[in-house]
């Protein structure tokens, strides 16, 4: 199992497929979410296409 350093080594960022999700998605997170930030969450909430948003 590699570590976490070797898992960057082939990292390819995950924005550009974001637009073609055409299924509703739902994305959440918590206060103390350290793994996937709010400005993670933020990314995803503008590059999926919006069919419907509710707050």
């Amino acid at each position: 199992m590699p570590n976490l350093m070797e898992s960057f080594l082939d990292f390819k960022p995950l924005t550009p497929p974001l637009s073609s999700i055409t299924v509703p998605t739902m994305i959440l997170n918590g206060e103390f979410d350290f793994l996937t930030p709010r400005a993670l969450h933020e990314t995803l909430r503008v590059e999926i296409p919006v069919q419907r948003e509710v707050t």
